[in-house]
């Protein structure tokens, strides 16, 4: 399973059924297409925190030395949906306008996770980023080759606990 299932807060928003026309309007908005295992997850359920909620990297982060941690997956509808929020780190906080924005981090607001379209090419798939503020920079670290890879690539907390 990959939604964490024990979710009561925001219960009203998590359980709305996302359908096609719902993903059009995603993808209309951002004129961006989603990558299917994307759409597939967001079908089980409307956004909210996974099972796993952490990706190994090779770089020392705000978060961490050896990886990056999940707070939520933003909803694709209803209240701080990923069409507001994206309006909010991207034109109220200046993060950079490289994709679709996705899910914060655990810093509530320092850093967030984007389906990446700024280093592929038209209709390939996108990369998974991970974008914080450092001080005064955005610094942004390649995550995932895909969203595919990045979903298999999550693992629990506990496993990087020393």
């Amino acid at each position: 399973m990959f939604w964490k299932e024990d979710m009561v807060f925001w219960k009203d928003v998590w359980d709305l059924k996302v359908d096609d026309n719902i993903v059009t309007v995603v993808e209309n908005h951002f004129n961006r297409k989603l990558p299917k295992s994307f759409i597939e997850i967001y079908k089980q359920q409307n956004g909210g925190k996974p099972a796993r909620r952490c990706y190994p990297t090779q770089y020392p982060n705000l978060w961490a030395d050896d990886f990056v941690e999940i707070d939520d997956f933003w909803p694709l509808q209803g209240r701080s949906n990923i069409i507001d929020k994206n309006d909010i780190y991207v034109k109220n906080w200046d993060f950079p306008d490289i994709g679709i924005y996705f899910a914060s981090d655990m810093t509530e607001g320092d850093g967030a996770f984007a389906l990446d379209y700024s280093i592929v090419g038209d209709g390939e798939e996108p990369k998974v980023s991970y974008v914080y503020l450092d001080g005064c920079v955005f610094m942004t670290i390649l995550v995932a080759n895909s969203f595919d890879e990045f979903m298999l690539g999550l693992k629990k907390r506990k496993e990087f606990d020393k």
